[in-house]
């Protein structure tokens, strides 16, 4: 943990980055990092009015206990829960998972009109066979007939037994579950790097001033009695006006900011950097496979800018939406007309530093086919079965 998430949320970085992706992407400029929860949002609620915190201070930090998106009578009612582990996926007798299941089971909305809402359990960890059984049981329908379910509801008595709760009644217990969303969302680097993002775009490049204003701004929110509300209209209040940038971007240098605090995957950068900073003639490509929220594009970025003064003519990205084969003979088009502004200037062009984001499921040719010393980094190529540079 960082020095940074020390001072930022201590033992509960991952929820309170959440919260501030979450505000700042449904109040300013959607868009769809994860498609569960975008479309549960969008789907449910539509434009999101308010959000409500409820926190708890902690020895270590202010615990958020609960994110609400509202609109109207509606709400969404979410956990954030993080694993620090790797590789360490959920389970159905897991405590934190218990502990947000009963939360919802015993919310005073639960027991209030179920059309009015729902539950999203938010996690950057994957889930389990069982829990993953769970979840289709939940999208088709069929909690009651799912055995999966009946042993989570039986995890659930044991907890709320040993925690001297209130007894779990099955059929509300199956009412709660049919209307919860089991999310795997971004990591927890991804998530900072979206939230520096959103800043940026917003009109703050010095995003981590803002960053610094916004969170103390919702912890406080949090630990009013009865939680604490966040509008569009107080968040833009606390960031102010937009404030001019400094520099102009180059249509040559297109790379995202770097994420301040990267932390790990040293063997990785290590690999990357000593692959793609050679002299080799030609074109090298490297592809970067995992699955989503794994931080492939913080990563990418990364090392990215580690290599800049190797690849100081240009860094040019090209982000291609998840194309099927109809759509992949209208991205070589619009992909050609995205380099355009590059390619003007190719003739004094040694090295190009090129990095697609989002992998196709066909084979496909890089439109930057006749530069030789062009690299090429792929950060999702595990949807990808063939690459060319030619």
């Amino acid at each position: 943990m960082s020095e940074t998430d020390l001072q930022y949320g201590g033992g509960y970085v991952y929820q309170w980055e959440c919260a501030l992706l979450l505000a700042l992407n449904h109040f300013f400029e959607p868009v769809r990092y994860d498609p569960t929860l975008f479309d549960l949002v969008q789907d449910f609620l539509g434009e999101v009015a308010e959000m409500q915190l409820e926190g708890e201070d902690r020895q270590n930090g202010v615990e958020l206990e609960d994110i609400n998106l509202l609109k109207g009578d509606r709400r969404i009612l979410i956990q954030v829960k993080t694993k620090q582990a790797e590789g360490k996926p959920w389970t159905l007798a897991d405590p934190l998972l218990l502990k947000a299941l009963y939360r919802f089971y015993a919310s005073r909305f639960s027991a209030g009109e179920p059309d009015n809402v729902r539950f999203v359990f938010l996690t950057n960890r994957p889930f389990s066979p069982d829990l993953v059984r769970v979840k289709s049981a939940i999208k088709r329908g069929g909690v009651s007939q799912c055995a999966e379910a009946g042993k989570l509801y039986q995890q659930l008595a044991r907890y709320a037994e040993r925690e001297k709760k209130a007894r779990v009644d099955m059929d509300h217990f199956y009412a709660v579950l049919a209307r919860t969303a089991l999310v795997e969302y971004l990591s927890v680097d991804s998530v900072k790097a979206n939230v520096q993002a959103k800043l940026q775009a917003y009109g703050r490049p010095d995003w981590r001033e803002a960053h610094a204003l916004l969170f103390e701004y919702f912890t406080r929110q949090s630990t009013c009695v009865g939680g604490g509300a966040v509008t569009r209209a107080s968040v833009a209040e606390v960031l102010g006006p937009p404030r001019p940038r400094t520099a102009t971007v180059s249509p040559l240098h297109q790379l995202p900011a770097d994420l301040a605090d990267f932390t790990g995957r040293e063997d990785e950068v290590r690999e990357l950097v000593a692959l793609l900073g050679g002299g080799a003639a030609g074109a090298t490509i490297s592809a970067i496979g995992g699955m989503g929220g794994v931080g492939k594009t913080a990563l990418v970025v990364h090392v990215a800018h580690r290599l800049t003064a190797r690849y100081a003519g240009a860094q040019i990205v090209v982000d291609i939406q998840r194309c099927t084969k109809t759509a992949s003979c209208r991205w070589k088009s619009s992909g050609r007309r995205r380099l355009g502004a590059a390619r003007s200037f190719q003739g004094g062009l040694e090295r190009v530093l090129n990095l697609v984001e989002q992998g196709l499921s066909v084979s496909w040719r890089c439109p930057w086919d006749d530069r030789p010393a062009a690299t090429k980094v792929l950060t999702s190529a595990a949807n990808c079965t063939t690459l060319s540079s030619r």
